[in-house]
């Protein structure tokens, strides 16, 4: 059996660690993740109570990825579009704060933490 056969065996709970000494993750990752709920957290202010009452997990749930995905996706089929199909108004403010955990490997991140807890 050849090398590039063998599967990786990574402890879960230090898969984060591990790829951010691969540099898959930035290794400023924590300033960026608090940044990132920052604006997630000024734009859930800003909600309509219908919207909120929409989501699963009620009000309380945290404002992570899947959370601001959930959100998007609900505020999506509303929203105007600009000349070019972009969106607009707080459905573009939620697109950008999901591809800011996308860009910054946060999502990984997140799914990292949630294989190490099961």
């Amino acid at each position: 059996m050849d090398e590039a056969s063998l599967p990786i065996d990574i402890p879960a709970r230090s898969t984060v660690e591990w790829l951010t000494s691969r540099q898959k993750l930035p290794s400023d990752w924590n300033k960026r993740l608090v940044a990132i709920q920052a604006k997630a957290a000024e734009c859930y202010k800003s909600l309509p109570a219908d919207t909120v009452s929409k989501l699963k997990g009620g009000p309380d749930a945290p404002l992570d990825y899947t959370r601001a995905v959930q959100i998007r996706d609900l505020l999506v089929p509303t929203s105007e579009r600009t000349l070019f199909g972009g969106l607009t108004g707080p459905a573009l403010d939620w697109d950008k704060i999901v591809k800011a955990y996308e860009k910054g490997g946060e999502a990984v991140r997140r799914h990292c933490a949630l294989q190490a807890l099961s």
